[in-house]
């Protein structure tokens, strides 16, 4: 039994691969095709043999029964009957049933059968006393088959004048006969020629299938593999061009690979290059893999330089995201410093602990044009910190060391000045008050650099009170205007219609924002120049914009304007006073509130520079 399931399986599996093979399915449509038109054609065959051996049968009775008709005519003619001749008519086919002469009244009037006539047999029928020879379906009165009627009118009529009729009936069974030859004969030659058609069909599927299946097992091997593999198919039809066309695609696929490889392999080699750079890169650089703000952006690459600045195994953060970074302390004050958003985050300062601080600087990274991710490039700059704090620290004993004598110098010029220690004559005082002013200029250089040195160490304090701003500028302008009118400046201030709401910020910081600008402006304005002040207010922030027709700053020279020390190359030119440090203190504490200071300048047509405060810093 159970070796019974096994074959029986095996044989199920094998027709099931037969059946879905394309063998199978060349090979069965043709047996089909072949079994069907072959049963079609015996079909019509039958039908149109059948046809044909009955009508050879009605038109040889019908012939007999004429020559009948004209025997018996005769016949009645003498008073003769021609028993003799009749039964030989009858003896000629062995498929007439039976011959009557039958009156117009239907009794039989002569039978080759003299019992009918004994009988008074009597035939009910309309078809007698006909002028038409008939021929229709009749059941024979002696028996229960169904034969042929031929009815043939004679030339005696009864005195009514109608004419007698000459019935002769017609067996089918020699039809019936014939029909079962024909048969069967057509079936032997069916299934001889079936067969022969199956043989055929196999050699001609398999003459079909066998450069398909070359091709099949060709496609496996070069699917496992071997490019180098070549199927060979010669039919010189369009198998043989699909196997050249599949040959040519391997070799095709083959120098693909093989461009692929060394494609590759100088890939591997430039990435261990990069590799190999970015590892001895001296900053520390950070890759992620998508834009900042992109959902799901993760760490790709960190170089040991940025492990050695971070204090962190780069195993633990690759293939995290911002927010998976949060729980590390080491690497949170660069994310937050990083989410302000790149816009922000040109170079900024970042203080890792005590004796370390760094640069960052935010780039994207870009692939023909399209932003694929971002990276962190963490700059070292505490040597450079540390120097800073030495200069500054320098500076500020500097300059407080300068500030007591260049004040006993500037009250001494002004008690001689002012003719306290006795009268001078006009050329002293002149020389007097030159060396006054010189010591001035002293003392505010002196109060610039302090200032500066305050805001580099973060010492300087900020007192935010509620300032009203429109009456600060009135102020500064009342002070300055000695010095607009001795330059003989168009002085301008466009007041806003409705009153701009007080702010927060500390009064003396923002005085010296503002003194410091109108003072560029008169000082860089040439006489007869125009200077204009307006004002902006969205009630979240304000907007001040001083605008000059002075000399204006070189497009070059715009980046480092609010830089230490920077002075334009015209401002130089021009021969006017100062320090280099005004607009970088005023940079710094506009940022200190929260806003932000910038400049648009063309050289020789004046400048216009604004600032923006928040209303709460």
């Amino acid at each position: 039994m159970y070796n019974y399931n096994i074959n029986s399986k095996k044989k199920q599996m094998m027709f099931g691969m037969f059946k879905n093979s394309i063998f199978g399915k060349i090979f069965g449509s043709l047996v089909l095709t072949l079994f069907l038109s072959g049963a079609f054609f015996i079909f019509i065959s039958l039908k149109q043999q059948e046809g044909r051996i009955t009508e050879n049968l009605i038109k040889r009775s019908e012939t007999l029964s004429k020559i009948a008709s004209k025997q018996i005519e005769k016949a009645y003619d003498t008073g003769v009957w021609p028993f003799e001749t009749l039964k030989l008519i009858i003896s000629e086919s062995e498929d007439i049933v039976f011959l009557w002469v039958t009156k117009p009244d239907g009794r039989i009037y002569f039978s080759d059968d003299p019992d009918v006539i004994s009988m008074g047999k009597m035939i009910k029928e309309p078809f007698l006393g006909t002028e038409e020879t008939l021929i229709q379906d009749w059941t024979y009165p002696m028996g229960v088959e169904e034969i042929k009627l031929i009815i043939q009118p004679l030339e005696i009529r009864d005195e009514e004048g109608r004419p007698w009729s000459l019935l002769m009936g017609v067996s089918l069974r020699s039809v019936v006969s014939a029909e079962r030859a024909v048969i069967l004969s057509s079936v032997v030659l069916f299934i001889i020629t079936f067969f022969l058609a199956i043989i055929i069909s196999f050699f001609l599927t398999k003459r079909i299938t066998s450069p398909l299946e070359r091709l099949r097992e060709g496609t496996t091997i070069i699917g496992k593999g071997n490019l180098d593999y070549r199927i060979e198919i010669k039919t010189g039809d369009e198998l043989e061009k699909l196997a050249g066309a599949f040959n040519k695609m391997t070799e095709d696929m083959a120098n693909i690979l093989n461009n692929f490889d060394e494609a590759r392999k100088t890939a591997d080699e430039e990435k261990n290059k990069t590799l190999a750079i970015i590892t001895s890169f001296t900053d520390g650089l950070l890759v992620f893999d998508k834009e900042m703000f992109e959902k799901g952006n993760k760490l790709i690459l960190m170089n040991p330089q940025a492990e050695n600045i971070l204090e962190i195994n780069s195993k633990e953060l690759i293939g995290k995201s911002f927010d998976e970074m949060f729980p590390f302390p080491q690497i949170k004050p660069l994310i937050d410093l990083v989410k302000k958003g790149p816009q922000k985050i040109i170079r900024r300062e970042l203080a890792v602990k005590e004796i370390l601080t760094v640069e960052v600087s935010v780039m994207p990274l870009t692939k023909r044009g399209r932003k694929i991710g971002f990276f962190i490039v963490l700059h070292d700059i505490s040597r450079e910190k540390e120097i800073e704090k030495i200069k500054s620290e320098f500076v500020s004993t500097a300059a407080h060391q300068l500030r007591t004598p260049l004040s006993a110098v500037k009250w001494t010029l002004r008690m001689l000045i002012d003719g306290d220690l006795g009268l001078m004559n006009p050329e002293q005082r002149t020389f007097l008050m030159q060396g006054y002013q010189s010591n001035e200029r002293m003392i505010h250089l002196v109060n610039d650099l302090l200032d500066v040195a305050r805001i580099e160490e973060g010492r300087t304090a900020y007192e935010f009170t509620l300032v009203n701003f429109e009456d600060l500028i009135d102020g500064v302008i009342s002070e300055t205007s000695q010095l607009s009118n001795k330059k003989k400046i168009h002085f301008v201030y466009e007041k806003l219609e409705n009153r701009i709401p007080e702010i927060k910020a500390d009064v003396q910081k923002i005085r010296l924002v503002v003194q410091n600008l109108i003072d560029n402006a008169i000082k860089y304005t040439p006489s007869g120049g125009k200077v204009t002040i307006f004002l902006k207010n969205d009630n979240m922030k304000v907007e001040f914009k001083i605008k000059d027709s002075g000399i204006g700053i070189p497009a070059s020279d715009i980046s480092k304007l609010f830089t230490k020390f920077y002075r334009s190359k015209n401002a130089i030119r021009a021969q006017t006073e100062g320090s280099g440090l005004g607009l970088f203190i005023v940079k710094n504490i506009i940022e200190k509130h929260g806003g932000r200071v910038w400049v648009e300048s063309e050289e020789g047509k004046g400048s216009t520079f604004s600032f923006f405060l928040p209303v709460e810093p």
